[in-house]
């Protein structure tokens, strides 16, 4: 089993029992991949639901991670066919922590807004709309490469995302909390 393969697990565990419902998950049969028009697809329904005239809007989308990925999980599953599940965690870089939430309980992430959300598909590739405008809008850089970014996480150095909890559960949770 890969690094994230066992992190996620651990998460779907965690999140179980902090009393969150999570969804089935099963690994598929077959083997799973998003394709490069899957790619395209996903890219160009970010640009039209969270772009205004088909760009992205980085003030609209940097650091709403939360918001961003539960508007994006029906698109993603229509466009890949499989159910995409919300992942909460922490997010690190050359090997630094750019996105720190380990150790922390749903409240607390909401309190500190110390989390980063994703999507992570059955067969363990992430969707990733926001990491990569986020950190452009907080460290002040042009948006170049904005775009979503997927594959399997394990393969996606120098980025490392660490799961933490799952599903639509914690996730509006975080967003409810975070907004009392």
């Amino acid at each position: 089993m890969s690094s994230y393969s066992n992190t996620f697990l651990l998460a779907i565990e965690r999140t179980s029992s902090q009393g969150y419902e999570t969804e089935p998950y099963e690994l598929p049969s077959g083997p799973g991949r998003i394709s490069e028009e899957h790619g395209k697809q996903l890219a160009d329904i970010a640009s039209q639901v969270l772009g205004s005239k088909g760009q992205l809007e980085a003030i609209d989308i940097a650091c709403r991670c939360a918001e961003v990925s539960l508007a994006m999980k029906g698109h993603v599953e229509r466009v890949v066919g499989h159910t995409a599940t919300l992942t909460i965690g922490a997010v690190t870089l050359n090997g630094t922590s750019i996105i720190q939430a380990h150790g922390l309980d749903i409240p607390q992430m909401a309190r500190t807004g110390s989390y980063h959300v994703w999507l992570t598909l059955p067969w363990l590739e992430i969707v990733d709309f926001t990491l990569r405008v986020s950190l452009a809008v907080l460290n002040g850089r042009p948006l170049t490469e904005a775009g979503p970014l997927a594959g399997y996480p394990d393969f996606m150095k120098p980025a490392e995302w660490h799961p933490i909890y799952v599903g639509t559960a914690a996730t509006t949770a975080l967003l409810d909390r975070g907004r009392s």
